[in-house]
C-alpha cells in the first residue's frame, strides 16, 4: 500500500506532461502569425494565459508559483510594465522580500548555507582569532542574501559545536584553550556573529528588511525620484561593510575579549571531518549555486556601469527593456526557476517547493 506521504512525492504522467509542453506551446505561440485583430501585447498575454492554464491544470509547479508568472513575463515580454504589473498583486517592495526568502528557504533545504560557512572558516584558518574573522566574514556574506535573524539562526549551531569542540581538546592532557580563556571566546564568536549579521545586512538592498522598507518609503513620498537599484546599494553598502568589520572583529579579539590561545591543533581537521560529513555536493546544491551566481549578474548588470574610463553595457539597455524591468523581475525569475529546476524527476522532487516555501518569515 502507498502511504499518502509517497503519493506525494511521487510526480505523476500529468505533471509530466505539463511541466515539459507548458514553455513549448508558450514559445510556439510566440512564433506563429498575430492575427490581424489582435494587438502585440494580446498575442504575448495570450502565450502567458496559455502556459499558467496548462501549468495550473496539470499542476506541473505549485498553483500560487504559476501565479507570480505575470510579475516575471509581463515587463520582460513589454506587454506591461514592471510597476504596472506589481501593485495588482501588492507593494513593489514586498516581492523583493519574497525572492530574496525563497533563495534564503532554498539554501537551507540544500544545506548550501552550512557548506559555505565552513569553507569561509577553513580558509581563514583556526586560530581563535582567525575562526572569530572566518566565522564573521561567512555570515557577513550569508547575511547579504538572507535575513539577519534568518542567518544568526543557521550560524549558530556550526558556532556552538566549534566552541564545544575547542573547549574540550587537549594536548598532553592539558585543555588547548585554558578556563579562563573560554568565556572570552565564546562571548567574542557569538557577538561577532551577531554584528556580522547586522553589518552583512546593509551590503545588499535584499540583505535585510529594512534596506527594502527605506526603498519602498522613498518610492512612495517621492514618486519622481529614481529607482534605488540593487548595483546602486552594493556601492554604498558593499563599502560599509569592508569598513565596519574588521574593525569590529579588532574590537572583540583584540581590545574586550583577547584570547591568549595563537592556534588550535587539529582546527582544520575538524572542519574538514565536518565538510567531509555533508559530502559531495549534491545536484541541489550545484544548481542552487549557479542560480546565485546568475541572478547576482542579471541584477547588477541590468542597467549600463559607468566606471569612468569605460561603460558596461546593461542587459536591459541592450535590450531596450529599461524602463520594463526591475529588480524584483529578475528576483521573481529566479524564484520561478527555483521552481521549475527538478532534482528528482521522479519523486516530483525540485530544487524548492512548496511546503518549503510556506516557510518563510
Amino acid at each position: 500500500m502507498i502511504s499518502p506521504e509517497s503519493k506525494r512525492q511521487s510526480y505523476s504522467l500529468r505533471q509530466k506532461i505539463g511541466l515539459f509542453s507548458g514553455i513549448p506551446i508558450f514559445l510556439l505561440i510566440l512564433i506563429l502569425p498575430r492575427p490581424a485583430e489582435l494587438s502585440p501585447e494580446g498575442h504575448k498575454t495570450l502565450a502567458v494565459a496559455v502556459l499558467m492554464a496548462s501549468w495550473w491544470i496539470t499542476e506541473a509547479i505549485p498553483i500560487p508559483a504559476t501565479a507570480l508568472i505575470p510579475l516575471a513575463c509581463f515587463p520582460a515580454l513589454g506587454i506591461m510594465k514592471y510597476n504596472d504589473v506589481a501593485p495588482t498583486y501588492g507593494n513593489n517592495v514586498i516581492f523583493l522580500f519574497l525572492g530574496g526568502f525563497f533563495l534564503a528557504v532554498t539554501m537551507q533545504r540544500w544545506n548550501l548555507h552550512k557548506r559555505l560557512a565552513l569553507y569561509v572558516v577553513r580558509l581563514i584558518g583556526t586560530s581563535p582569532e582567525r575562526l572569530v574573522l572566518g566565522f564573521m566574514i561567512a555570515t557577513a556574506f550569508l547575511s547579504m542574501m538572507i535575513s539577519n535573524t534568518s542567518t544568526t539562526l543557521l550560524m549558530f549551531p556550526i558556532a556552538l559545536a566549534v566552541i564545544l569542540h575547542l573547549s574540550e581538546l587537549k594536548d598532553d592532557g592539558q585543555k588547548v584553550l585554558p578556563e579562563d580563556q573560554q568565556p572570552r571566546f565564546r562571548t567574542a564568536l557569538m557577538l561577532g556573529i551577531a554584528y556580522a549579521a547586522s553589518v552583512g545586512g546593509i551590503g545588499t538592498i535584499i540583505g535585510t528588511p529594512p534596506n527594502l522598507i527605506f526603498a519602498g518609503a522613498v518610492t512612495s513620498l517621492y514618486p519622481g525620484a529614481p529607482e534605488i537599484e540593487f548595483f546602486q546599494w552594493m556601492q554604498f553598502g558593499i563599502p560599509l561593510v569592508l569598513i565596519f568589520l574588521p574593525i569590529i572583529w579588532f574590537l572583540l579579539t583584540r581590545v574586550i575579549f583577547p584570547v591568549s590561545l595563537k592556534t588550535w591543533k587539529g582546527g582544520k581537521e575538524y572542519i574538514g571531518h565536518q565538510l567531509e560529513q555533508l559530502g559531495h555536493m549534491s545536484t541541489g546544491e550545484r544548481a542552487i549555486v549557479v542560480l546565485f551566481m546568475i541572478t547576482a549578474a542579471a541584477l547588477i548588470f541590468r542597467r549600463n556601469i559607468n566606471l569612468g574610463f569605460v561603460v558596461i553595457p546593461g542587459w536591459a539597455e541592450a535590450l531596450a527593456l529599461t524602463e520594463w524591468v526591475s529588480d524584483t523581475t529578475v528576483i521573481i525569475f529566479a524564484s520561478l526557476c527555483m521552481f521549475l529546476f527538478p532534482v528528482n524527476l521522479k519523486k516530483g522532487e525540485f530544487l524548492l517547493d512548496w511546503k518549503s516555501a510556506v516557510k518563510i518569515p
